[in-house]
């Protein structure tokens, strides 16, 4: 087993900020991040092992987020409370995303039009699964 020979000299005073900052930049170890496991500095740094996307599968979603996020967070003087708010938004936005997901699933489910009979030939079965459509009343709106 070898000792770490480290001999700390100076030490620096940082805001909140700046050691955010610093912890960033810091390499990843490899193995976890204890000294009771495996240790051995990674290539990658702790923001490019835990936040780094090459684009997210979706076209709501802007591919620079993750860096308009960190750029933020790297600028702002009280980067756990801003962190921890980041996250809450993301957990609501998520919470109220699942619920238009699983109303739009249920309308789509009740509105579908009917399956092609089952003496229809397999083109119609085909385009009625390729290309749902749905029945909706249509109703008259009035301005509030």
């Amino acid at each position: 087993m070898t000792k770490s020979n480290t001999n700390v000299s100076t030490f620096t005073t940082l805001s909140e900020s700046e050691l955010f900052n610093r912890f960033l930049d810091a390499p990843y170890r490899e193995g976890g991040l204890t000294s009771l496991s495996a240790n051995e500095k990674s290539e990658c740094t702790m923001l490019e092992r835990y936040f780094s996307y090459g684009g997210f599968d979706t076209e709501c979603l802007p591919d620079d987020l993750p860096e308009f996020i960190t750029d933020t967070l790297r600028n702002c003087d009280d980067p756990i409370i801003e962190l921890d708010a980041v996250i809450g938004a993301f957990e609501a936005m998520a919470r109220s995303l699942h619920l238009i997901l699983n109303s739009f699933e249920e309308l789509a489910r009740e509105t579908r039009t009917e399956a092609p009979s089952e003496d229809a030939t397999d083109e119609e079965h085909r385009k009625w699964e390729e290309n749902p459509r749905y029945v909706l009343a249509e109703t008259e709106r009035s301005a509030a």
